[in-house]
């Protein structure tokens, strides 16, 4: 596997979210959604986002975030 991640990103036709599609899975075959840092145990990626100004929430699905 390459070991440099490529990421694309892509707003939202409204502005208030933004789709990021990793190269590789991240939750292969699942998703999770997460509303707070203390919540994101199961993802430190997660938790970092949430830590953020604005973002509110993160939805990890196979190999796309949603903030």
């Amino acid at each position: 596997m390459d070991p440099e991640i490529k990421i694309t990103g892509e707003p939202s036709k409204s502005g208030d979210r933004c789709a990021f599609t990793v190269d590789r899975p991240l939750f292969p075959g699942e998703s999770a959604h997460f509303a707070d840092p203390a919540g994101a145990e199961k993802s430190p990626l997660a938790a970092e986002l949430l830590l953020l100004s604005g973002i509110e929430s993160v939805l990890i699905a196979d190999n796309t975030v949603t903030v």
